[in-house]
């Protein structure tokens, strides 16, 4: 087989930074000993631009090929080329080691040359947390075919047993789960992972996205977290200096994943569609405040005056469904702002250093 192969030492981040569906890497040095034994051996593909066409013939244009990983698992593209005994080209493809990450997906063009059958291969391989191959999670691939006339289809399969399955389906070719897998986060994986979640149900319409509630307290007696309206370093010795406020703050939605909603436009209509469905009253993600309070500042010390308003607080279980796998999210809160609820005042101080 004549393949591609990335260069080594591209970890999780830096391969992600790369991006999807930049222009091709056409060459490239073999990096990855653990399934080359089953590939074969690995030479870099030739650009169309190089190619003889005294060899190929007359190419017209390119035909497009899309792999979408809708898996749990990040994969790495370890290698595109020619299997042993076909001829092919590309015009173009995502660069050698980069990462597709759940819901994400990259391109192919595939140089089309008149009256000849040609087969890129692309492999596949599992990526560690850490950016490094997971050999133990098997290899995939994907032959993007091209016949003479024009025509394109696509096989699959696995070179090593693999946790993921793979189905080619003419120019689009999807990787997943079994089918009925969950991944469910506990507490305290949530805040970690939760950050994937957003991403994947704002920028991702491969994904679907819900809120369930189990709870609301709309009761006026949850209170945000402290937000510091003023704060002042009194430096005299004798006399008290004063700290006052006045004027409007806005407080936003917070919840146990430490990323607000407001971030997240989607999100924050995914849970307030449940919660007008479930509770009937709406659920606004920002609300202000009339901030209005005064505190003296004794000398030599430091002084700050923080303000708490009322929260709806709204529990539940979030669910994003990608591909076969059900990743799953239990316990939730969102603590949204009650408007025209009254704030509550606390003073914090402490002595000036030295």
């Amino acid at each position: 087989m004549r393949f591609a192969s990335r260069v080594a030492g591209v970890t999780l981040a830096s391969a992600a930074l790369c991006g999807i569906g930049a222009g091709a890497a056409f060459a490239g040095t073999p990096t990855h000993p653990g399934p080359d034994t089953t590939v074969g051996q690995l030479r870099p593909v030739v650009p169309a631009a190089h190619q003889s066409s005294g060899h190929l013939g007359k190419a017209l244009y390119s035909r497009g090929f899309d792999v979408v990983n809708l898996s749990q698992h990040p994969m790495e593209l370890m290698q595109y080329g020619t299997p042993e005994g076909a001829d092919g080209t590309l015009d173009s493809a995502p660069p050698m080691g980069s990462i597709v990450q759940p819901g994400q997906s990259q391109h192919f063009e595939e140089t089309y040359w008149f009256t000849k059958n040609t087969d890129i291969r692309a492999i596949y391989l599992d990526v560690k947390p850490d950016g490094t191959p997971d050999y133990a999670k098997g290899a995939v691939y994907f032959d993007f075919l091209v016949d003479g006339g024009g025509g394109t289809s696509s096989t699959s399969g696995a070179l090593i047993d693999s946790d993921v399955q793979v189905d080619a389906d003419n120019t689009t070719d999807t990787m997943t789960d079994p089918a009925g897998t969950t991944v469910t986060f506990t507490p305290d994986q949530q805040e970690a992972a939760a950050k994937s979640l957003v991403q994947l149900c704002q920028d991702s319409h491969r994904a679907t996205c819900s809120f369930t509630p189990t709870s609301d307290d709309a009761s006026g007696k949850v209170f945000s977290p402290e937000v510091r309206l003023i704060s002042s370093n009194n430096t005299s010795p004798t006399e008290d200096g004063l700290l006052e406020v006045d004027r409007g703050q806005d407080f936003s939605t917070t919840d146990t994943w430490g990323i607000s909603a407001t971030v997240d436009t989607n999100i924050a209509d995914i849970v307030n569609a449940s919660v007008s469905a479930n509770y009937q009253h709406s659920w606004t993600t920002t609300s202000s405040f009339l901030a209005k309070y005064s505190h003296p500042v004794a000398p030599q010390t430091y002084g700050e005056i923080v303000e708490q308003v009322p929260v709806e607080r709204v529990t539940g279980n979030f669910q994003a469904t990608l591909g076969n796998t059900t990743f799953q999210f239990d316990g939730v809160t969102f603590d949204n702002p009650i408007p025209g609820g009254k704030g509550q005042y606390n003073y914090n101080w402490h002595p000036l250093a030295g």
